[in-house]
Protein backbone atom coordinates (compact mmCIF):
# COMPACT_ATOMS: atom_id res chain seq x y z
CA UNK A 1 0.00 0.00 0.00
CA UNK A 2 1.24 3.39 -0.88
CA UNK A 3 1.63 6.04 1.40
CA UNK A 4 -0.68 8.37 -0.18
CA UNK A 5 -3.11 5.12 -0.01
CA UNK A 6 -2.18 4.89 4.04
CA UNK A 7 -3.00 8.94 4.34
CA UNK A 8 -6.27 8.59 2.81
CA UNK A 9 -7.49 5.74 4.68
CA UNK A 10 -6.34 7.53 7.89
CA UNK A 11 -7.97 10.87 7.25
CA UNK A 12 -11.17 9.69 6.13
CA UNK A 13 -11.22 6.95 9.35
CA UNK A 14 -10.51 10.54 11.33
CA UNK A 15 -13.63 11.99 9.83
CA UNK A 16 -15.79 9.33 10.34
CA UNK A 17 -14.68 9.13 13.75
CA UNK A 18 -15.30 12.57 14.49
CA UNK A 19 -18.76 12.34 12.64
CA UNK A 20 -19.77 9.66 14.92
CA UNK A 21 -18.54 11.83 18.11
CA UNK A 22 -20.52 14.68 17.10
CA UNK A 23 -24.03 12.64 16.52
CA UNK A 24 -23.34 10.82 20.03
CA UNK A 25 -22.33 13.68 22.05
CA UNK A 26 -24.96 15.11 23.89
CA UNK A 27 -24.46 18.42 23.48
CA UNK A 28 -24.68 17.91 19.62
CA UNK A 29 -26.21 21.05 16.98
CA UNK A 30 -30.03 19.51 17.63
CA UNK A 31 -29.84 19.53 21.13
CA UNK A 32 -33.25 21.46 21.48
CA UNK A 33 -32.53 23.02 24.90
CA UNK A 34 -29.66 25.05 23.36
CA UNK A 35 -32.41 26.45 21.80
CA UNK A 36 -33.79 29.65 23.57
CA UNK A 37 -38.16 29.18 23.01
CA UNK A 38 -40.10 31.98 21.82
CA UNK A 39 -42.71 33.30 24.46
CA UNK A 40 -44.55 35.01 21.84
CA UNK A 41 -44.74 32.11 19.52
CA UNK A 42 -46.22 29.84 21.67
CA UNK A 43 -47.95 32.86 23.36
CA UNK A 44 -49.67 33.37 20.08
CA UNK A 45 -50.49 29.49 19.33
CA UNK A 46 -51.61 28.45 22.82
CA UNK A 47 -52.98 31.16 24.81
CA UNK A 48 -54.84 33.05 21.64
CA UNK A 49 -56.85 29.94 20.85
CA UNK A 50 -58.82 30.66 24.10
CA UNK A 51 -58.46 34.54 25.07
CA UNK A 52 -58.17 37.56 23.39
CA UNK A 53 -55.27 40.20 23.81
CA UNK A 54 -57.05 42.58 25.71
CA UNK A 55 -57.43 39.99 28.63
CA UNK A 56 -53.43 40.07 28.80
CA UNK A 57 -53.79 44.32 28.53
CA UNK A 58 -56.49 44.62 31.60
CA UNK A 59 -53.39 41.81 33.66
CA UNK A 60 -50.36 43.97 34.51
CA UNK A 61 -47.89 41.21 36.31
CA UNK A 62 -43.77 40.77 36.79
CA UNK A 63 -42.68 37.29 35.10
CA UNK A 64 -43.35 35.66 38.34
CA UNK A 65 -46.96 36.91 38.56
CA UNK A 66 -47.45 35.62 34.77
CA UNK A 67 -45.57 32.05 35.63
CA UNK A 68 -48.56 31.52 38.75
CA UNK A 69 -51.42 33.10 36.23
CA UNK A 70 -50.08 30.29 33.55
CA UNK A 71 -49.43 27.40 36.51
CA UNK A 72 -53.43 27.65 37.09
CA UNK A 73 -54.04 27.84 33.84
CA UNK A 74 -52.24 24.31 33.74
CA UNK A 75 -53.96 23.28 37.05
CA UNK A 76 -57.15 23.67 35.91
CA UNK A 77 -56.01 21.52 32.74
CA UNK A 78 -57.12 24.79 30.75
CA UNK A 79 -53.23 24.64 29.13
CA UNK A 80 -50.17 22.46 29.32
CA UNK A 81 -46.89 24.01 28.85
CA UNK A 82 -43.34 22.58 29.62
CA UNK A 83 -41.08 24.23 32.49
CA UNK A 84 -39.26 25.99 30.02
CA UNK A 85 -42.19 27.09 27.57
CA UNK A 86 -43.59 28.74 31.21
CA UNK A 87 -40.83 30.58 31.66
CA UNK A 88 -40.81 31.65 28.01
CA UNK A 89 -44.09 33.00 27.74
CA UNK A 90 -43.74 34.59 31.24
CA UNK A 91 -41.12 36.70 30.11
CA UNK A 92 -42.59 37.58 27.64
CA UNK A 93 -46.04 38.56 29.13
CA UNK A 94 -43.86 40.71 31.54
CA UNK A 95 -42.06 42.36 28.81
CA UNK A 96 -45.04 43.14 26.70
CA UNK A 97 -47.99 43.23 29.27
CA UNK A 98 -46.31 43.72 32.74
CA UNK A 99 -46.07 46.64 35.69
Amino acid sequence: MTTFARSMILALSSVIVAGMLLVLSPNSFSDDKSKKLDGKTIFDERCLKCHKVEKFRALQHDQKGWEIILSRMERSKSCILSDDEREAVAEYLSKQYGD
